[in-house]
């Protein structure tokens, strides 16, 4: 049997750079999402101020040595500091996310890659990205297996946020791209209200206003932090996943914030987060949400 290169040979080791914006870490596992993400990783790294960690948790079908051998099958051009970082836990997706997101400091971005199908089989799902996506501390993007890169980055703002973290991220990524940042606000006068009736009803006009308040608040603050960033600002009217779908599909990335603690929060309430995460129209980034009180 020929020998399996060892996963330091796939790239030359050189010191870190001297000021670190992100550890953008990977979570590989031998898999072609693994590899979308990776790719996705790779093209919104800053070479010269990020660093790049492979992070594969090792499962009885899962070793590094067999991701590394797959990587040196492919393309993708890695940096030179690239490091990898190891983990085991057993073949199931909550031990597996566990052993993912317990060492990640607040600051990293975790990537990783998804095969989510295009709807949900049901009100409870386990799968990895759900289970990542509503613990982490950290913002983690999850990249369906099949995307495109696009210049069009979506920032999707809810009610009641005071968090600066995802119009942060979402800015950093419309300025790599060098497009504009659509900021879209989904609202309705009423959950299952009939839409031939809602303009009609007499609380109709003040909840748009109040939407509109919301979105273009938010707007402005991203003018604040980035007088130079483009922005462009989208009301969308009726159920949440319904009204953003048409925005975000084909999108480069979309930016939604997360409010809930924990997956079964996240179930219940049908946040928006937890329906993109499972049908993934485009590269999603999920973000906790930090009150900008309490950033550090």
């Amino acid at each position: 049997m020929e020998a399996v290169p060892s996963p330091e040979s796939v790239s030359t080791r050189r010191p870190p750079p001297s000021v670190i914006t992100r550890r953008v870490v990977v979570a590989l596992d031998g898999g072609d999402a693994g590899l979308a993400a990776l790719r996705w990783a790779l093209a919104a790294l800053d070479a010269q101020r990020d660093v790049l960690r492979l992070l594969v948790v090792e499962t009885p079908k899962v070793t590094r040595a067999r991701v590394a051998a797959q990587l040196q099958e492919t393309t993708a051009q890695l940096p030179e500091d690239v490091l990898w970082w190891t983990r085991s836990a057993p073949d199931r997706a909550h031990p597996i996310g566990r052993a993912m997101v317990e060492h990640l400091r607040p600051t990293d971005l975790l990537v990783l890659g998804s095969d989510r199908p295009d709807r949900l089989d049901g009100l409870v799902d386990t799968s990895l990205p759900f289970y990542v996506a509503a613990v982490t501390r950290s913002p983690v993007v999850i990249v369906p297996r099949e995307w495109q890169e696009s210049d069009r980055v979506v920032l999707l703002v809810g009610e009641n946020e005071d968090s600066e973290a995802p119009l942060q991220l979402a800015a950093r990524e419309a300025k790599r791209r060098g497009g504009e940042l659509r900021v879209v606000h989904a609202w309705q006068v009423a959950p299952g209200y009939p839409s031939r009736l809602a303009e009609r009803s007499a609380g109709y006009e003040a909840a748009r206003g109040e939407a509109h308040d919301i979105l273009a608040s938010r707007a402005a603050r991203l003018h604040e932090l980035d007088p130079g960033l483009r922005i462009s600002e989208r009301l969308v009217e009726g159920p949440r996943l319904a009204a953003v779908r048409p925005e975000v599909e084909g999108a480069g990335l979309a930016v939604v914030g997360r409010h809930g603690s924990g997956v079964f929060r996240d179930v219940v309430l049908g946040s928006l987060a937890h329906d993109l995460v499972g049908t993934l129209p485009c590269p999603l980034a999920v973000v906790p949400m930090v009150p900008a009180r309490d950033a550090r």
